[in-house]
């Protein structure tokens, strides 16, 4: 087995409301000790453009963080863009005929696209992200997401939800594969196969995504 340490949310300037470009997206994952990344920008799978062709055995998953009329959803290891803003249930069944990986994302932060646990229990996703950097209450809405994960029977992953280079790898997966490609990954994160670990991002760093966030509305 390999145990690949994998930051799972990641936001690139294709999001809007990111400064990272790709190239510094990649320099800074490997900068922080990790195996690879998936970038899941909003609404976009445009990075798929600027990943460079060679990256020195550091693993890059393209996934999407996705509006839907009742908060997000992450999907890894797509490509082809999956459309907004439809019904939770749609874009979950639009996640899976392209085979990609569904996530629920910051499950319980309401203010910020969290779909909340009612949702995950009657659609049940492939993993509950239990770890996000940039969640207000760090602790309560990692140890409730943990709860719902193993509730639902799914696997838990973390991610740092970074919109600033140096807030990459806050939060991140140890994912156990048969092997270093994005396929064994996926299959890994669906047989539970994960571990979880993370810090919240600085408050200066939350500032600053905030008031980039605030720039794009």
């Amino acid at each position: 087995m390999f145990p690949l340490k994998l930051d799972l949310h990641v936001h690139t300037t294709h999001s809007g409301d990111s400064l990272s470009s790709v190239v510094e997206t990649i320099e800074w994952g490997k900068k922080r000790g990790l195996d690879g990344i998936a970038i899941t920008d909003h609404n976009s799978i445009e990075a798929s453009k600027d990943i460079p062709q060679v990256i020195n055995d550091f693993i890059i998953i393209l996934g999407e963080e996705i509006d839907t009329q009742e908060g997000h959803l992450v999907v890894l290891g797509i490509d082809e863009k999956i459309p907004s803003n439809l019904p939770f249930s749609e874009t979950l069944q639009l996640a899976r005929e392209s085979s990609g990986l569904a996530i629920i994302p910051h499950p319980f932060d309401y203010l910020r696209g969290g779909v909340g646990p009612e949702i995950a229990r009657a659609f049940i996703p492939d993993a509950i992200e239990v770890a996000n950097s940039h969640s207000l209450l760090f602790g309560v809405t990692k140890s409730l997401g943990t709860q719902l994960a193993r509730e639902l029977n799914v696997a838990s992953v973390g991610g740092s939800d970074s919109h600033l280079p140096e807030t990459i790898g806050d939060s991140y997966t140890v994912v156990s594969c048969r092997k270093r490609s994005q396929d064994s990954i996926l299959e890994s994160i669906k047989e539970r196969r994960t571990q979880v670990f993370g810090r919240p991002t600085p408050l200066r760093h939350r500032l600053k995504t905030l008031s980039l966030a605030l720039k794009v509305f």
